[in-house]
């Protein structure tokens, strides 16, 4: 997760939206949930959005500069992103299988098709 977000930021271009989800492979998982928020934070992130039951562990240690959303379902992210998307905008699509974001990806390829 945390090289995917390296990788993201690294990017040239406009600004970074990181959209994760639970990490359902991990032992522990509300540490590593915490540490993410933690690692999130210090990110140059325009805005986050957690997706899951651990979403609001990932958004607590954000600071006000970062946009935070967080949603239960995936079915959630793209009402709630799409007035806070800009053209050129990058975002970043990461979680376990299991959290079902892929769906946000085809809602978010279907959205920039539009």
């Amino acid at each position: 997760m945390e090289a995917a977000i390296r990788k993201l930021v690294a990017n040239d271009g406009k600004r970074k939206i990181a959209i994760v989800g639970d990490m359902a492979e991990l032992a522990n998982p509300a540490s590593h949930h915490e540490n993410l928020g933690r690692f999130l934070a210090q990110q140059p992130l325009s805005l986050v959005v957690a997706v899951g039951r651990f979403q609001a562990l990932i958004l607590a240690p954000l600071p006000w500069s970062i946009l935070a959303m967080g949603c239960e379902h995936p079915s959630e992210v793209l009402p709630s992103l799409r007035p806070h998307l800009h053209d050129g905008d990058q975002v970043l699509v990461k979680a376990s299988n299991s959290t079902g974001l892929a769906s946000v990806v085809a809602d978010l390829v279907a959205a920039a098709q539009t």
